[in-house]
């Protein structure tokens, strides 16, 4: 009697014997000392132990030697545990699985591995939301192997399998296959506040609205983590906006304004094919009103314009990222300074250039190639206002 090793499996949990052997192909004789010549009557009816003889495999499937570590060897003791190791639901976001239902949430629960007979009779483990992607989002080499089934041919490591689901293409195949919304930059955007209300705060923030003020209008209270969340993603997508341009940008103005230990930073830039933008770099806080104070100020706000994700709000995901070729190019752009008449500016722009030695602080020039330092007139009116006005009072 010869039984493939499905049925083989099948059959051994009903006559308590166990199956030899690792693969698909394998087949399975049952061979008694005189099977052949006794009628199937007599089989039954002899006395003495029922004998097995271990399997041989099939002729195309060619045999590995003792303590191999293919996937054909492996995966019928192992299989079991590494498919409850390696899940779907591993590398998406909690809050993500819970918003799921029906067969979403059965399909969450369930392995990625898949295993496939390759050409030579040998298994090949795959993955399934891999293979869901479209072969244009599986152009690398090590992403094909999975997508079609034909990874770990030589050798089943854990260590490869977790590489694997660490990878984003795997975290964004599996939102895929789940039918999750994903945003621009391939973020699950599942359970963000609906984009009207983006707009919204955006309008008000245009508006002046304090971040309190935002918080009251929309959860009736003086603090609220939603609406801190919001805004930082509005000021970081402008961000994002401006560091696109400036990386381009060959000639930048910068507008540099303190009062209060307050250091406001704005700038102007004009690229290559004459586009103009015009945006803030940043406000620092207790700056100092000395001259080297605004300059290691202004560098401290330039430094944190071009960080990536920077004060990011408490349960956000990623670490902030320096771009330090950003910053250099901004500062290697920078031909003019406009600030006020005040005598600390003057100076902290002559400092910025390397006219003057900075006492303290960074030796390196903030603005080596400055061309001009502009001086807000309105400033010095002011001041002249001033002064007529006490005098006369």
């Amino acid at each position: 009697m010869i039984v493939t090793a499905a049925v083989w499996h099948q059959l051994g949990s009903f006559t308590g014997m166990e199956p030899w052997g690792e693969d698909n192909d394998i087949v399975v004789k049952l061979v008694a000392s005189s099977a052949s010549s006794k009628p199937h009557s007599t089989l039954a009816s002899s006395s003495g132990p029922r004998q097995r003889v271990a399997p041989q495999r099939a002729k195309d499937v060619p045999s590995c030697p003792k303590g191999c570590a293919c996937t054909s060897c492996r995966w019928p003791s192992e299989g079991a545990s590494l498919e409850r190791e390696f899940r779907l639901s591993d590398g998406v976001d909690p809050s993500v699985i819970m918003g799921l239902s029906g067969a979403q949430a059965m399909l969450a629960k369930g392995s990625w591995c898949q295993t496939k007979q390759g050409p030579d009779g040998k298994l090949r483990l795959g993955c399934i939301a891999c293979a869901a992607l479209p072969s244009d989002r599986t152009a690398t080499s090590k992403v094909r192997l999975w997508a079609t089934s034909q990874a770990c041919s030589k050798t089943l490591t854990r260590w490869r399998m977790r590489r694997h689901a660490n990878s984003q293409v795997h975290k964004a195949a599996v939102l895929h296959l789940l039918g999750v919304e994903v945003g621009p930059t391939g973020d699950c955007v599942a359970g963000a506040p609906p984009l009207d209300e983006f707009q919204a705060l955006l309008a008000h923030m245009g508006e002046g609205e304090s971040e309190r003020a935002s918080a009251r209008r929309q959860t009736n209270s003086k603090c609220s983590t939603k609406v801190r969340r919001m805004r930082w993603v509005l000021v970081e997508a402008l961000r994002e906006q401006d560091r696109k341009f400036l990386v381009g940008a060959t000639t930048i103005v910068l507008c540099r304004d303190e009062r209060e230990s307050r250091l406001l930073l704005r700038y102007s830039a004009c690229s290559s094919n004459l586009q103009v933008r015009r945006g803030f770099l940043g406000q620092t806080r207790n700056a100092g009103g000395h001259a080297c104070e605004l300059v290691n100020a202004t560098r401290k706000a330039i430094r944190q314009f071009c960080t990536k994700k920077w004060a990011m709000p408490a349960g956000g995901r990623g670490k902030a990222v320096h771009d330090k070729a950003l910053q250099r190019h901004i500062q290697d752009h920078v031909e003019i300074v406009v600030s006020d008449s005040a005598a600390n500016e003057v100076m902290a722009a002559n400092i910025g250039r390397g006219w003057r030695q900075e006492p303290i602080g960074n030796a390196e020039a903030l603005t080596p190639n400055l061309v001009l330092i502009g001086r807000d007139c309105a400033h010095g009116f002011r001041r002249t206002a001033l002064l007529y006005h006490n005098l006369f009072q």
